[in-house]
């Protein structure tokens, strides 16, 4: 496996979950399809990666309150606060990418981003993909930059969690601005994602570093690392209760090594990814059992956004010339394509701002059936279910497949 499909695939274990976002990867399409063998989908054109260990940030509705943290990683310190707020009006800033405002829309926000790059280690021998977050602060009205490896904000906004290393030993907790309270792991944690509810959180175990994305051999000889992810932790944030499972991995297939574990809609099971094209996610219970595929989950879409809150809708890939989203309704079966509007082609639905609009990738329309500036030069958009509607939300990502572009954190307001 080569160094672009292993990021690709760690891009790929990121995409099951609107928070993450991940914006992901190599699905920021173009005009014309890519092979559809791909099995698994990648927010538009994110080369980020695998990053870990959290601390929990919790701030219900808390104003004022934050945190201010120390670290030898930067002159100066730096707040972390993700007040949410309880408005379900649009805020946009459409100039700028990466945001300088928070950017919001109906029952979504993005209260984070982060930067990524890639990063060779001292000793040359291993090639990591390091992100660089920043937490929107209620206080000062904009994002500052944090020292976590890994952040992610909770459904409601009122928690934020975040890892300080990769891998690590403890997951720390924060409420209400106040001291972080640290909950030691069996294993070392390398991941995370909050359940629907926001009342668990999800660690994935790892014995190495998940942001490892190439080894380097003899002769400037690259390969893939080898597994090291363990299985996964669920944490009870109220009681600091967190039970390790331990889950093996079926190395066979073009995925060498396990990512992170994900929630299922109902958050009563997690999933992977697998290489399986028939089925590309194994479900298992919270005691790390096998289960079947809900059958909620079997919609067959590659888009990260998925089931619209009620249920009717999805956010589809559309097998057409003149689009490449969708939007289906489940109870008639109509697909209702997401052709170019207001200036811009839609190339990635990354979450339901509510059950009539998503939050999606777009780039600019040169006219015709391409891009300005190519399909990788996109920006963060508001469109309405029926695509006959966009708003702008950020500025452009110049290239969001080189190092230097950033990945917005979608979570619900």
């Amino acid at each position: 496996m080569t160094i672009d499909e292993l990021v690709r695939q760690t891009l790929r274990e990121w995409s099951g979950d609107a928070r993450v976002p991940e914006g992901l990867a190599d699905r920021a399409l173009g005009r014309r399809r890519r092979a559809r063998s791909k099995a698994l989908a990648v927010v538009a054109g994110a080369t980020a990666a695998v990053v870990v260990l959290v601390v929990v940030l919790v701030v219900p509705l808390m104003r004022k309150q934050v945190e201010r943290i120390e670290t030898l990683d930067y002159d100066r310190p730096v707040t972390t606060s993700a007040a949410p707020s309880p408005a379900r009006d649009i805020r946009a800033d459409p100039d700028t990418g990466p945001p300088m405002r928070l950017v919001a829309a109906y029952d979504r926000a993005v209260y984070a981003y982060h930067v990524w790059r890639h990063e060779k280690t001292p000793d040359g021998k291993s090639e990591l993909l390091i992100r660089t977050w920043f937490l929107y602060d209620d206080k000062t009205g904009g994002y500052e930059k944090t020292p976590w490896a890994l952040l992610d904000v909770a459904p409601g906004g009122g928690t934020v969690a975040v890892l300080e290393e990769l891998p690590a030993r403890r997951v720390g907790l924060i409420s209400g601005g106040g001291e972080v309270r640290w909950i030691d792991l069996e294993r070392r944690a390398g991941g995370l994602a909050w359940s629907p509810d926001g009342s668990k959180l999800l660690v994935t175990n790892y014995d190495g570093n998940p942001a490892e994305i190439g080894v380097i051999g003899k002769g400037g000889v690259r390969y893939s690392p080898p597994n090291s992810r363990t299985g996964f932790t669920v944490v009870d944030p109220g009681t600091g209760q967190a039970v390790f499972h331990g889950v093996p991995w079926d190395a066979g297939g073009h995925m060498p090594r396990g990512g992170d574990f994900r929630w299922s809609m109902d958050g009563t099971t997690v999933w992977e990814s697998t290489s399986d094209g028939d089925e590309p996610r194994k479900f298992y219970d919270l005691e790390g059992n096998a289960r079947p595929v809900p059958d909620v989950e079997k919609h067959g879409s590659f888009q990260q956004a998925g089931l619209s809150p009620s249920g009717r809708w999805l956010a589809a890939d559309a097998p057409s010339k003149v689009a490449v989203t969708a939007v289906k309704d489940l109870q008639t079966g109509t697909l209702t394509l997401l052709r170019p509007v207001a200036g811009h082609w839609i190339e990635q639905l990354v979450a339901w701002a509510d059950d009539d609009h998503l939050i999606a990738w777009a780039c600019e329309s040169d006219g015709g059936n391409g891009c300005v500036g190519g399909e990788f030069r996109n920006r963060l958009v508001l469109v309405s279910r029926d695509g006959t509607s966009l708003t702008p939300l950020s500025g452009f990502r110049k290239n969001s497949q080189r190092s230097g572009s950033w990945e917005p954190l979608v979570s619900r307001r």
